[in-house]
């Protein structure tokens, strides 16, 4: 799964004076939610940006500063632009420290957030260490059953599973998924469940894999579109899984509906590519070779227009679930 799109590790408490500029970062801040309810990343972008020129004319010690250099960064991260992203957390952290100090969840939020970087870009063991010191802190500061922790052990049980230590994953989502149930949290119950599927996919048990993302499903199937990108992300999941359990008749319903979602990540999307290039194999499988390579054209068309504009590669889903 990638960590920013479907993870805001924890609010973080904001407490504002009455001053001028809160008016105006008010309206900032609520057009950029708006936006983002839509997933319209880039003008949420834009709009924190401004946003942030009003935070940053406020004293030192305001929280305002780091909450939205906090939602900046993860807007970049969900758009790959990861060293925008990297830049303001890190920038959030400095205030925080200057601000207030270390030891206090504020910092062990966006400590957790710069690690999702970190695994996106591969530097797993950074990741990790980040992820170990924010657990570190929040143990001393928070209850145990408090969701911001358990979110973190989901995101370090990502981690682990992209290093292949499925064990120590599972021992992770062992700690999470009973508080995401105990909230009522919805999403993070639906990210575990697919992370959890994953492991049991690398342990050969698909048919519990299977049965452990359509339980995922069943807690977004309320509000679909807020999540449409993890919906399509689990769909995608799920088609695959269905392909290896002899289900294949669900499966080309399956990659369609994940594309319908994935697709408003837009059409040079990693994620998007990664499901389209799937339902190609899956047509090519099936006998529909025809159909197969006009989607295979169209992938290849989309990664060399992504690469000319951004240089970069592409990034995989890292949940996304493929034959062994």
């Amino acid at each position: 799964m990638r960590y920013g799109l479907v993870v805001c590790v924890c609010s973080i408490n904001c407490v504002f004076g009455a001053d001028q500029a809160s008016g105006q970062w008010d309206r900032e801040m609520a057009a950029a939610r708006e936006q983002l309810s839509r997933a319209d990343y880039g003008n949420a972008a834009e709009t924190l940006r401004q946003a942030l020129a009003v935070a940053e004319t406020l004293e030192p010690r305001d929280t305002r500063r780091w909450v939205t250099r906090d939602t900046l960064a993860s807007t970049e991260e969900t758009l790959l632009r990861l060293d925008d992203a990297e830049l303001q957390y890190r920038a959030a952290l400095d205030e925080i420290q200057i601000a207030i100090g270390k030891d206090n969840a504020a910092y062990a939020v966006i400590e957790a957030h710069l690690a999702s970087v970190f695994g996106l870009r591969g530097r797993l063991h950074q990741a990790e260490t980040l992820l170990r010191d924010s657990l570190s802190r929040e143990a001393r500061l928070l209850p145990a059953d408090d969701e911001c922790p358990a979110r973190v052990h989901a995101f370090l049980a990502e981690v682990l599973i992209k290093q292949h230590r499925y064990q120590e994953a599972e021992a992770e989502l062992n700690l999470a998924l009973p508080v995401f149930e105990h909230e009522a949290s919805q999403l993070m119950t639906a990210i575990a469940l697919n992370n959890f599927a994953m492991i049991r996919h690398h342990q050969r048990r698909d048919l519990e894999a299977r049965q452990m993302l359509e339980r995922s499903v069943g807690f977004l199937r309320r509000d679909m579109s807020s999540h449409r990108p993890l919906v399509g992300q689990i769909y995608h999941n799920l088609a695959a899984i269905s392909f290896l359990t002899g289900r294949r008749e669900e499966v080309g319903p399956l990659y369609r509906q994940a594309l319908e979602s994935l697709g408003q990540l837009g059409p040079d999307d990693p994620e998007y590519l990664a499901a389209l290039t799937d339902y190609s194999q899956f047509l090519r499988r099936t006998g529909h070779k025809a159909e197969a390579r006009a989607i295979e054209a169209q992938v290849r068309t989309a990664r060399a227009e992504s690469a000319r504009a951004s240089g970069a590669g592409m990034t995989v889903d890292v949940s996304t679930l493929h034959p062994d």
